[in-house]
């Protein structure tokens, strides 16, 4: 029994580890220790965070790593499945349906890749990713394509009797990115030369010629320009919904980004009813244009697509979607076609601060 105590000991301490501080971190909103990839930077503060309502676990490894670790906030504790589930998950309730583009994930080791799907009743399941490989010990970000959902499930592969999840969550729909906020600058204490304010006098006194004021400079600084008006900072585009091949609808989910820093990223799902046929394909090229968007990847299985998307303001009706492959499939149309409603595609550019 004591040898068992031991080994759970010695186990938890190594996990707790591979949740705690890493090389080269830095203290991030106001949490120290705790690594984010530059992605999840970049897009978390973009993005709506979704609320999740509750959590749930194929198994628990034991007292120390409860499901409710990955919920927590704080991404130095950890849930860790029993060392006899292979094939361990994760089952999130967001309470109800919401849009969801992309994710948050830190996880260990390396090796371990996860697969997501989604379900509005908690019954029926769609996969919209699978074979992700997170950062290992780093709070990473995972593009998911627009899905409006309920319940999401995360399902892990590999070496999952050392798997450690230490903290997830998801995100809606994207904004422009707020201006960064500036680490307060201290002024340094020096002992022996603190100064104590003195009163106001209670009359101005006229100053002598021995002490008079330095007169100010006639001439202001020059103003910072602002960035030219072609300056690339970015944009992001997501959208869902479906648009018509005859009597069939198709729909889809997609998110792209064009961020000049980290390149283009994102994904997409496209299913044409009429043929029962699904694509799914990685964003690798996004080019902004006015309000019209064309990005282009490759898809699940081989091949290549094209999409060309187009915001043409709310509610979403005028907005089109037009989505090809190397395989000679041409898809297009307004949102809905003639019938109300179909979804919405929403762009937004960055700004270059």
């Amino acid at each position: 029994m004591r040898s068992n105590l031991l080994k759970t000991i010695l186990m938890g301490s190594l996990l707790a580890a591979s949740c705690g501080l890493q090389p080269g971190d830095t203290i991030r909103n106001g949490v120290f220790g705790f690594a984010t990839s530059a992605r999840y930077q970049a897009f978390s503060i973009q993005a709506d965070e979704v609320g999740i309502a509750r959590v749930t676990a194929s198994s628990e490894r034991n007292s120390y790593f409860p499901v409710t670790m990955v919920t927590d906030g704080n991404l130095g504790t950890a849930w860790a499945p029993s060392e006899s589930d292979s094939t361990p998950t994760l089952t999130f309730d967001l309470n109800r349906t919401q849009a969801l583009t992309g994710m948050g994930i830190k996880k260990s080791p390396d090796g371990i890749t996860v697969d997501v799907e989604v379900s509005t009743d908690g019954q029926d399941w769609e996969v919209v990713e699978e074979g992700l490989s997170p950062a290992t010990a780093t709070m990473d970000w995972i593009d998911l394509p627009y899905v409006e959902t309920r319940f999401v499930r995360l399902t892990f592969h590999g070496a999952t009797s050392q798997l450690l999840v230490c903290e997830v969550k998801f995100y809606g729909d994207f904004t422009e990115a707020p201006a960064p906020t500036p680490w307060p600058t201290a002024t340094p204490r020096v002992p022996g030369l603190e100064v104590t304010p003195s009163p106001s006098p209670s009359a101005t006194p006229t100053p002598t010629a021995s002490h008079r004021p330095t007169p100010r400079p006639t001439t202001r600084p020059t103003p910072t320009p602002p960035p030219p008006e072609d300056e690339d900072c970015g944009c992001d585009v997501t959208g869902g919904g479906f648009i018509l091949n005859g009597n069939q609808k198709v729909t889809f989910g997609f998110v792209a980004h064009h961020n000049p820093a980290l390149g283009p990223s994102g994904n997409i799902q496209v299913v044409d009813h009429a043929t029962k046929t699904r694509f799914r394909g990685r964003v690798t090229a996004v080019e902004c244009d006015g309000d019209t968007v064309t990005f282009s990847g490759t898809l699940r299985g081989g091949g290549t697509f094209t999409a060309v998307v187009t915001d043409n303001g709310e509610p979403g009706r005028r907005d089109t979607f037009s989505f090809s492959t190397g395989l000679g499939v041409d898809l297009s149309g307004e949102l809905g076609g003639d019938r109300p409603g179909g979804g919405n595609i929403q762009l937004h550019k960055q700004r270059c601060d």
